[in-house]
This record gives structure tokens, sequence and C-alpha cells, in this order.
């Protein structure tokens, strides 16, 4: 029997896990094997496995810090992947992966940020075998907006023609979640859970990959791990 290979995906926002949801099962054959969430998907044929162990964060911690900067979503992480255990092999390979905005923070905060979340989780004291923190520029929403596909059914009357005129400059957008909600229909526009989860459905990766830097170092990670 092959061993699992299992991406631990830790994010602070719900949207994130919608959008990878979506995408998930939309494009990588990947379906549900839990019912509670579902937090849990595995390929079909295959022998990766996704989980998304730890609820929306929210980026504040009871003590007035960043929650990614404590121990307590890797302890948590942890100890949800250990009781799936029944559903993977005894010796899979472990891949956490971090997902936090950059917020419009100079190179070297990020570089920081980066450090200390890393820190944190050896604090925590996880067993992985790799550990990765990625951070979409400004925010999650420039990934959605790189990707998403010409005939995505909830863009406003002139949605897709806006996005157009800025999709090869998204990275420099000063609010990327205020534009979204600007192009999309007011049925959707402003719930986040529902707007990830409808672009991971009409996503393009190929497009996504040539308009977002940092997406793509996402997607090259992930296939040089065969999580995908």
């Amino acid at each position: 029997m092959k061993e699992n290979k299992i991406a631990v995906i830790i994010a602070e926002g719900g949207s994130e896990k919608t959008f990878l949801t979506g995408l998930l099962q939309s494009t990588y054959s990947f379906t549900p094997i839990t019912d509670k969430g579902p937090i849990c998907f595995k390929k079909e044929g295959g022998d990766q496995i996704w989980l998304f162990p730890v609820p929306h964060l929210g980026k504040i911690h009871a003590g007035g810090n960043n929650i990614l900067l404590t121990e307590d979503p890797y302890i948590k992480a942890e100890t949800v992947l250990l009781s799936h255990s029944h559903i993977y092999s005894k010796h899979p390979s472990i891949h956490y992966y971090v997902l936090t905005d950059t917020d419009g923070v100079p190179k070297e905060k990020i570089i920081e940020r980066e450090k200390l979340i890393k820190e944190a989780s050896a604090k925590a004291n996880i067993e992985y075998t790799t550990f990765e923190v990625h951070f979409p520029h400004q925010e999650i929403e420039t990934w959605f907006m790189a990707g998403v596909k010409d005939e995505f059914p909830h863009f406003s009357k002139t949605g897709g023609e806006e996005l157009e005129l800025v999709v090869n400059d998204l990275e420099n957008l000063i609010d990327p979640k205020e534009f979204m909600d600007k192009i999309l229909n007011p049925s959707i526009s402003g719930n986040r859970m529902d707007i990830g989860a409808q672009v991971g459905r009409y996503f393009d990766i190929n497009k996504a990959k040539n308009k977002s830097p940092s997406f793509k170092r996402f997607i090259a990670s992930l296939e040089e791990k065969d999580l995908l």
C-alpha cells in the first residue's frame, strides 16, 4: 500500500477554505471523505488527502496578537489530524501550508512574519514533513481575480470588463477585496465564504499562474510534492 500524502491547510479566513475545496473538487477530482464540515478531501483513485483542521481563525488572538503567531492553531491542527488517522496510512508525508495575506506590508515585514509563524509551529512541537508559509499578495481576493473564468456567473453587468482592465496588474491594486466586491452582483458581493466557493468552481489554474506570482509559487509547491 502506498503511503498517503497529506496537505494540512491553515488560513486566516474561511474564504480560503471554500475556494480551495471548490477548486479541489472542480479541477482535481477530490471528494469529501468526512461528513462534518466537511474538512477532509481525498483524490479519487489517488493517495493525496487535504485536511482543513482549523475553522475561521481571524487575525486577532484573545491576547491581542495575530493567532498565527501563537502555538494554538498548530496544536489544534495536529489534534484533528491524529483524530482522522483511520483514513490515512501509517507513515504518511505531512505537509503544512499556512496562508496569510500580506496586507500591503513591506517585504521585510513579510519575512519577519514568516519567521515568527515558523517559530510558533516549532514551539507547538508538531510533526511534519514540510512546513511552508504562503502569502497571497495583498489579499486572497488577488488569487480569486487572477484565475476566475470569463464565464463566471456572478459578475455584475460590467464586472467582467472592469476586471479585464486590471487583471494584468492585480498585485498593484490598493484594496483587492473592495474591488472584487465592486465587480460582483449584489447577491454575492461581500459574502466572503460564498465568493470563495463560487470562484473555486470557475477557476482557470494556468491563467492564475500567469497573473499572480504568489499563486504560481503556491501551486508549484503543491505539484512538487505531488499533492494535487
